[in-house]
């Protein structure tokens, strides 16, 4: 075996951590493809940030992992999944792929989570509080501010997520109007 092949055998075998993130898009791609056997450009096109070349190197590096499965019958090469491979949470849950693909979204979940913190440290206070009860390590008014900050946290992601979603559409609506060629 020469150089060259050892060291491409090596570096297939050794992938980058920025690589093996790659792999979880990949496998996405084909748990949402409405067929099970896809070309390596209707894969790469699915995927952001990567290009043809790089994808290739990665639908290979999978094939030896034994996840995939190749094969050439003609000019394009095609790939299918051969292991049963748990899907992403974002094949499983699509909220979670759109929450995680829309910036407003995604404050707008933030904020509500702080809030319902805030919420669950106001009513362990005031249970606390009405019971006469001190909880050991930390003051009950402690509880009280972090639930009021965690509150008022909450309130400004939800309300900036609103914000967030109505520029967006706006500017999405105004793009498309005064720019024919802008993608939304």
């Amino acid at each position: 075996m020469s150089d060259l092949e050892s060291d491409t055998s090596s570096r297939r075998h050794s992938p980058s951590p920025y690589q093996k993130e790659q792999d979880p898009a990949i496998i996405e791609v084909f748990s949402e493809a409405d067929q099970p056997v896809l070309t390596t450009k209707e894969i790469a096109d699915e995927l952001e940030h990567i290009g043809l070349k790089q994808t290739r190197r990665r639908l290979y590096d999978l094939v030896d992992e034994d996840i995939l499965e190749t094969r050439k019958p003609s000019r394009d090469r095609i790939w299918w999944l051969v292991a049963e491979v748990e899907e992403p949470l974002t094949v499983r849950y699509p909220l979670f792929r759109h929450v995680r693909n829309r910036f407003e979204i995604l404050i707008t979940v933030l904020g509500a989570g702080f809030g319902l913190v805030g919420a669950f440290a106001v009513m362990l206070f005031l249970g606390l509080d009405a019971h006469g009860m001190q909880p050991p390590l930390i003051a009950r008014q402690d509880i009280l501010v972090v639930g009021l900050y965690s509150i008022a946290l909450g309130v400004s992601g939800m309300v900036g997520g609103i914000i967030a979603t109505l520029i967006l559409f706006i500017g999405q609506r105004y793009m498309a109007d005064y720019l024919p060629d802008w993608p939304g």
